[in-house]
């Protein structure tokens, strides 16, 4: 089923269901559909865990990444033998950008829940978020992996990945192209569109009579962006579209709910790019 508040729907799958013999009144336990599809068994050590204050919540994302994409193991990736010293160095400091924010709080906490219940015609609006304080540090690390013009984001060292496996022998090329593709494709599909909505779409297919996918239409990169240029790191350009995100109070749990969730999911996939990058270094740990 899909529930819709106001406009945002939430996919759920249900899990149990009773009646009340005496007043025919229909009791519902479910849960959201992209929980309902884990456990999912890794393909891979979980990467980063090794900083982790808490490897629970690094499986957790990790299961919902392998679910959605599959993806191979990071640490298959070539040592490149052709990297110029400053390239050596950006892909070490996105390594270490990496490692320093897999440290945060936010990483190590179990946020993100959201849910919404009606009692007696009122309604609550309960999400696990992350103090201001927690969450404008993550930001400012996390832009430096997301944001395409910083010196050593993921676009960049991406990159540099591309030039250089081209110029490898035809062995360590195909093995290092054939990795880096799904990878990349991944990274298209998480700026595009939230994870709980790549798992419904997965779940669920291209039926043409369905419910609406859980979060669809929600673009995380436009989020955090709004949230970065609105408020967070700077009181910019998007402050108006912050402000209307974030008028209703209800909502703005909301909102909060779908920027962590973006990051989160984001800087997981940025985790797992760091360790191809330590191997593409000849560095791994």
């Amino acid at each position: 089923m899909s529930v819709e508040w106001p406009d945002i729907p939430v996919m759920y799958r249900n899990v149990a269901q009773r009646t009340n013999a005496w007043t025919g009144q229909i009791t519902l336990k479910a849960i959201p559909l992209h929980d309902a599809v884990l456990p999912e068994d890794l393909l891979f050590p979980i990467p980063l865990v090794d900083e982790a204050l808490n490897p629970d919540t690094f499986s957790y994302h990790w299961q919902q990444l392998t679910y959605a994409f599959k993806l191979p193991s990071p640490a298959n990736f070539p040592a490149l033998t052709n990297l110029t010293d400053d390239e050596r160095l950006m892909l070490r400091q996105y390594v270490k950008n990496a490692r320093k924010l897999a440290k945060y709080s936010v990483f190590g906490d179990t946020l993100g829940s959201f849910d919404i219940t009606h009692e007696d015609g009122e309604r609550f609006v309960n999400a696990n978020l992350p103090s201001e304080e927690a969450f404008t540090a993550a930001s400012a690390t996390f832009r430096q992996l997301n944001n395409q013009s910083d010196e050593a984001s993921f676009d960049k060292v991406k990159a540099v990945l591309e030039r250089a496996v081209a110029q490898e022998g035809s062995s360590k090329r195909a093995r290092g192209q054939k990795l880096l593709k799904p990878w990349l494709a991944a990274r298209k599909q998480l700026a595009k569109q939230m994870i709980e909505t790549i798992i419904a779409r997965k779940l669920v297919g291209d039926k043409d009579e369905r419910p609406p996918y859980t979060f669809e239409g929600v673009n995380p990169s436009k989020l955090i962006k709004t949230y970065n240029y609105g408020d967070t790191l700077h009181w910019g350009k998007e402050r108006e579209a912050l402000a209307e995100l974030t008028e209703d109070p209800d909502l703005e749990k909301f909102w909060m709910h779908c920027v962590l969730s973006s990051m989160l999911t984001m800087s997981h996939f940025y985790f797992g790019f760091a360790v191809a990058v330590e191997a593409a270094l000849g560095e791994r740990r």
